[in-house]
Order: structure tokens, then sequence, then C-alpha cells
């Protein structure tokens, strides 16, 4: 690592000093070191119960973290290379004690730390693994999904310092709407994120390969060759036993580091540069605003804040409101397009497979069946791509024109909160999507446990049927399920859209309310520090302001 990246975040840190941002400071010092070290972060993602805490467990090769029925993790864990175990618990009040190796669940399981009630702001666990001796850092998080909302929001407070990513996948279900949307955050930060199906050993063969197929389709990762390896940690870790792809896993890992960590590592270092110059900028623009405004405007502005602050989950009730209507608005654009498309398709269809089961043989009626069954599959399929295509269009047409409202909605309700437009407040507005950024989730599903039903029953009337000359009674059971293929393919499409539409909602919604709780922040430390200034009378406030006009100047150049 260059000396000069690590020096330059060093002196932002110094200026947080400066402006009394110590956490900022912390963060920047904290990010300096691991750099100098060589440290890099691969964090484990995913819902909760994927197993992720026992995958890192076989990794270093031996049970540290704590693992079990209910949802377990609750505080990001960190394990790194260290000669001796050891623990080093971090508070969120900037303390730092030493633990036992016995006791990381006493900070990090939700059984014995509900909710983080004991304020722990992360664990680091030093074990000697030699998976970990470059450097890598294998990193813990909480789940998402699961009860405790403040799980899922730790988790994706941790993005803008993940460096790589393991995101772990399961069978049931293959993909969530939440790990969607996180590894699409993570995308954005870092391209190195491998595809890990874990617990493979619970599940059939044929249960793996329409999962890995399922969530390949939905992060969109085959256009880029990736593949989902398929392991299973309970296994590896209890009988060392290396079936599926856990060698392949190893191997990655262990690449990732030999030709990777020092890039990883820079870009760290890069965007801790921009993350903390740019809340120096607005740090810097608040204080000066509010040497420049009448204290009392001030005083009045952190009243406002905090009253909103206190009641911020009331105050978004109105905003929910307005985009509860424009979400509803959408969902019945949708449900009425769906309605036209199986007006206009259905007879159409049934002409058609009409029309392609004369040709089959009729000699075998399970074979029969099966035949009739793939011919109805390719006519729902040959109907619902072209409309699929042409509802996802106007679809995005609909969710630009509802996103922009969205955004408008947003920002008026920030502006009128906290009534920044009028109090010369520095925060800038919500920039909102203009387009679909989170993908489809929809997969289409040929329902083959009704096209081909497993049961010994069914094949022996099938069977009677053909020596009766009963083919008609096969063809009215095709014609019955190209109808709920159909049904069940184009709800499947209208579910997607909607569930994307909520989805954009929910960040906005959370981008409104960081936007509000740190310009509380932001406001209440810059008054504490103009009132000191301003006791020093006029001279002491326009020798601040030329500080603060310097010190952005200096921070903008050091970032360009």
């Amino acid at each position: 690592m260059e000396k000069n990246l690590i020096s330059k975040l060093l002196w932002l840190s110094q200026k947080a000093d400066e402006l009394g941002i110590r956490a900022l400071a912390a963060e920047g010092r904290s990010l300096a070191e691991r750099a100098d070290d060589g440290r890099f972060y691969v964090a484990f993602v995913g819902q909760f119960k994927r197993g992720k805490s026992t995958l890192i467990d076989a990794l270093v090769g031996e049970p540290i973290l704590p693992a079990g029925i209910l949802p377990v993790t609750s505080v990001a864990t960190i394990v790194r290379y260290g000669e001796t175990r050891a623990v080093r618990v971090h508070t969120q009040q900037e303390k730092t004690f030493e633990a036992g190796i016995d006791r990381i669940a006493e900070f990090v399981s939700e059984e014995r730390n509900a909710e983080n009630s004991k304020g722990i702001s992360g664990v680091e666990v030093f074990v000697p693994a030699k998976l970990l001796a470059g450097g890598m850092c294998l990193v813990d998080t909480p789940g998402l999904g699961s009860v405790f909302a403040d799980n899922s929001a730790a988790t994706h407070a941790l993005v803008p310092h993940i460096d790589a990513a393991v995101l772990v996948l399961g069978a049931d279900p293959p993909i969530s709407g939440e790990e969607l949307a996180l590894a699409q955050a993570i995308a954005q930060e870092t391209p190195h994120v491998l595809l890990v199906l874990n617990k493979a050993d619970r599940t059939t063969e044929e249960e793996r390969r329409q999962a890995s197929e399922f969530a390949l389709r939905v992060l969109q990762a085959d256009k880029r060759g990736a593949r989902i390896l398929q392991v299973s940690a309970q296994e590896q870790l209890g009988k060392r036993n290396s079936r599926y792809d856990w060698q392949e896993l190893a191997r990655a890992l262990s690449t990732l580091e030999r030709e990777s960590s020092a890039v990883l590592l820079q870009q760290a270092v890069n965007r801790g540069q921009r993350r903390i110059a740019s809340r120096l900028l607005r740090l810097i623009a608040e204080e000066r605003d509010a040497l420049l405004r009448p204290l009392v405007q001030s005083e009045e502005r952190i009243k406002r804040l905090q009253r909103i602050s206190a009641h911020l989950s009331e105050s978004l009730s109105d905003l929910s409101h307005l985009l509860t209507g424009e979400q509803q608005r959408l969902a019945h654009k949708f449900a009425i397009e769906r309605e036209l498309f199986l007006k206009n398709i259905l007879q159409e269809a049934h002409e058609e497979l009409a029309g392609t089961l004369g040709g089959l043989s009729r000699t075998s009626g399970p074979a029969f069946r099966r035949s009739v069954m793939r011919k109805a599959q390719d006519v729902a399929r040959k109907a619902l791509v072209p409309w699929l295509e042409t509802a996802q269009a106007r679809a995005e047409q609909a969710y630009e024109q509802a996103m922009t409202r969205f955004t408008q909605m947003a920002n008026e309700f920030v502006a009128r909160t906290a009534e920044l437009d009028a109090s010369g407040g520095s925060v800038e507005g919500l920039v909102g999507e203009k387009s679909f950024q989170n993908q489809s989730r929809f997969y289409y599903n040929d329902l083959i446990e009704i096209a081909a039903p497993a049961s010994p029953l069914v094949w022996l009337v099938d069977s009677a049927l053909a020596c009766v000359g009963g083919y008609g009674v096969l063809e009215k059971k095709g014609h019955e399920f190209l109808a709920r293929l159909l049904e069940t393919n184009s709800a499947r499409v209208e579910s997607d859209l909607n569930q994307r539409v909520a989805d954009s909602r929910r960040r906005l919604e959370r981008e409104v309310r960081a936007l509000l709780e740190e310009t509380l922040t932001a406001t209440m430390q810059a008054l504490s520090r103009v009132r000191e200034i301003r006791s020093r009378g006029e001279a002491a406030v326009q020798s601040r302001l030329s500080q603060l006009d310097t010190m952005k100047d200096e921070i903008a150049s050091q970032v360009s």
C-alpha cells in the first residue's frame, strides 16, 4: 500500500478531529491501520440461517462462532489472523477490552445480546488459521430478514467497508428480495463477490440445480460466466470430508488473497477517502451556515430536528401514505395488464395446443401425458415470453414516472419537515432512481410436479386410459395445465413488478431517514462549536469562517 494514500487518510482523520467528529476520525484511523497491516475484509452476507457462521468456522478449521436454530449473529464479527486465540470487543462508546474465546456468544449472539442491548459495535476474533495469514479477514454479518430489524440494518451499514463478499444462499428459498438488494449494493462497491449455496447435503441434486439456476438468473451473474459453488459447511467442519465444491471455494479465497489483496486495499482506502471527505465537507458547510445565520435560528432548527428524530417513524408515516398510494396505483395498473393478457391469449393458446396434440403418438398412456404436458409448456412459454418483455417495458415507463413522483414527494417531505430550504441547510436533496435498478426476480415455472407427477397411481391410471382409448382425458388435462401455466406465470410477472416497486420505495424511505438523522447530528455538532466561537466575538467568527473555507479547499484538493 502506498504510504501517500495512507497519509491522506490520516490527514482527513486529523481534520475530522479538528471538527470534533471523533467517530469519523476513528473510522479513518482504523482504515489506515488495516491498510498499513495489509488486512482486507471478506464479508459473509445473506439471509439469516444460511449457515454463514458455520461456513466461516469450516474455513478456519474450528468451531469458534456461535451457531444455532434461532437467528444467532447480532453483531458483526471479524475473524482475523493471530498467533494465539483471543477476542477483542469494541463498544459503541469507543471502548475496547479483551475477552476469552469462550465468551464470543456473550457479545455477538442474539440470545445473549438481544438486539445488541450491550452496545457492542464489533468483535474481533484472532485465530492461527493458515487461510488468514496473508491478511484476509472473514466478517460474519447479522442475517437479513430476521424478526430483529436492527440486524439487517447493521449488515447494510457494513457495505461501504466491504472489500469482497461471499453471498451465502440456500435452496429454500434460493434468494430473497433483501439478498438481491444487498448483492446489488455490494456490487457497486466491489466486483469481487463469490456465490455459495450452503447446506448442499440437505438437498437433492435437482433441487440444488434449480436453486442455482434461479439465483444466477435473478442476479444476472450467468452473463458474466459466474457459477454458484455448492458446499456443506457443517459436513466439512464435522467430518473433514471435502465433497461438492469445497476445494474450489478454498482455492477462490486463496486466489483472492494472493492476487487481489493489494488492489482491494487500495480500493478500500479510495472509498474511505471519498466517504470521509464527503461527510467532512457536509459538516463544514453546516457549521459555516450556522455561523452566518442568527443563533436563535440554529437553536430552533435543532429543536425541530430533535422532535423529528424522536418521532421519526411517525413523521415518515405521512410520506409512507403518499408512497403507498403511488405503489397501489402501479399495482392496479400491473393487475389490469395481466387480466388483459390472459383474456387475449387464453383462447389462442388453447387452439394452438389443440393443433399440436393431433400429431402425438398414442401408444403408452404415461408417455402421452408427458408429451401433452411438454407441448403445454412450450405453448405457454411462447405466449408468456413476448408479453413479459412488453409488460416490463411498459412497467419501466410507469416506474420512471412513479419514481419521479416518489422522489419529489420525499424531497418535499424533507424540506417541509426539516425546513432545510428556509434555514439555509446544506443537505443535498434526494436523487432517487429513474429506472429499475433492482433486477427482476421473475423466473418461469414449468410446474414440473404437475407435468410429471412422481405417483405410481397416476402412472397406472394413465396406462389404463390408454388401454380404453381415453386419450381425450389426457388432452383435457393438458389444456387445464396450460391454463394453470399461464395463470401462475403471469401472476409471477405481476408479483415481480410489484416487488421491485416496493423495494425501491423502501430504499427511498431509508434514504430519507438517514438524511434527517445525519442532518440532526451535523447541526447539533455545528451549533455546539458555534456557541463557543461566538462567545469570543465577531473577530473569532470571521477567523473561523476563514479556517472553514481553507479546510474546505484543502479537502476538495485532496480527493480531486
